[in-house]
C-alpha cells in the first residue's frame, strides 16, 4: 500500500508538470515544450497504472495471506459445515423450551369482547 501511494504520487507529479508544460508553451512559444508535457503526461499515465497494478497485488497477497492464516488456525470455508460424507450440515433451528402456544382463530377476541368460539355456540343454539 506504501509503494502503491508513492507510485501515485509521482503519477500526480507527471500530471501537474505536463499541464505546466502546456502553460508555459501558450505563454512563451517555444516548440520543444509540447513534446516535454506529451513525456510528462505519458510518465504519469504509466505510474497510474503501475499503482492499480501494485493495488491489485496487495489485495491479492492480503486474500493469500488470511486464507493461509484461517486454514492454520483451521477456519477453513468448509471445515465447520462439511460433514465427512460431503453433505452440508444444516444450521440448528430448534425453537426455545418455554415458547408461547400460538393463539388459534377461534381463541381471537372480536371486538366487542366475545371470542369467536361463544359466537359459533350462540349460531348453534336454537
Amino acid at each position: 500500500a506504501k509503494r502503491c501511494a508513492l507510485v501515485l504520487h509521482y503519477a500526480l507529479l507527471g500530471f501537474i508538470f505536463s499541464i505546466f508544460a502546456l502553460a508555459a508553451r501558450c505563454l512563451f512559444y517555444l516548440d520543444w515544450l509540447v513534446p516535454v508535457s506529451m513525456v510528462f503526461f505519458t510518465a504519469g499515465t504509466t505510474l497510474l497504472l503501475l499503482c492499480v497494478g501494485l493495488a491489485l497485488m496487495d489485495i491479492q497477497r492480503f486474500q493469500v495471506q488470511s486464507s493461509v492464516v484461517r486454514r492454520a488456525r483451521g477456519f477453513s470455508l468448509f471445515s465447520a459445515r462439511v460433514l465427512k460424507w460431503g453433505r452440508t450440515r444444516r444450521p440448528s433451528r430448534s425453537l426455545p423450551r418455554n415458547r408461547p402456544r400460538a393463539l388459534a382463530p377461534a381463541d381471537y377476541p372480536s371486538p366487542a369482547g366475545v371470542g369467536l368460539t361463544t359466537l359459533r355456540a350462540l349460531d348453534k343454539s336454537p
